[in-house]
């Protein structure tokens, strides 16, 4: 029995813990925002994920705003009627709070992809078109996301070409990780308030 694992099975240990994580993602969101439904969102990703219609749907579930239902219930003795604090506007706190949290989610769900085919690439375009307008602070995080996306397409591609001479096999594998490594890391930083530029991300959008 050979003492090495072949090219595919190498690939495989290295994509085998991170796709791991991306089917656990919309759990590991819910727990990140602490998001009240967590344990049934874990549940759904854990016993539905599998199926992809789960994943997406617990993935919704986690980025749903968790105090939705709180805004809903009014305090003891209050009147329905009585003006609502939470027509107040935002305060600058709030909104750049809000604005990290959708930066999170915007730079993790390019690794959507790995679960639902094409998702990586559309997931962030919906979450930075349909927020950029109310978090203009999500703006800069878009373009930087869909930077990377377009660029790992022309990476994807021309290795895929030069795999025809063998070199394009290593390249494909760095790419591969890059595409797990980079959204992850920018996620992190997102959540500090930081935008991290991708490396070797083309500047297509300024």
């Amino acid at each position: 029995m050979p003492l090495f694992l072949g090219p595919g099975r190498l690939v495989l240990s290295f994509l085998l813990p991170p796709l791991f994580l991306i089917y656990l993602l919309p759990g590991i969101i819910a727990s990140f925002v602490r998001h009240p439904r967590r344990e049934g969102i874990w549940l759904l990703d854990i016993l539905t994920g599998w199926s992809g219609v789960g994943w997406i749907a617990a993935l919704i579930w986690a980025l749903m705003s968790p105090v939705e239902g709180a805004r809903q219930s009014s305090p003891t003795g209050a009147s329905p009627s009585a003006p609502a604090e939470a027509t107040a506007p935002a305060s600058p706190r709030d909104v750049a709070a809000e604005t990290n949290r959708w930066a999170f989610f915007l730079h993790l769900s390019l690794l959507a992809g790995y679960i639902v085919p094409l998702a990586g690439f559309i997931a962030p375009l919906v979450i930075w078109q349909s927020k950029k307008q109310e978090l203009p602070g999500l703006d800069v995080h878009g373009r930087n996301a869909t930077n990377w996306i377009i660029s790992e397409l022309i990476y994807g591609a021309a290795a895929g070409v030069l795999a025809i001479i063998i070199i394009g096999l290593p390249l494909l594998m760095a790419l591969a990780l890059a595409a797990v490594i980079f959204p992850i890391v920018a996620a992190v930083k997102a959540t500090d308030g930081k935008t991290w530029i991708y490396p070797l991300a083309l500047p297509i959008l300024q």
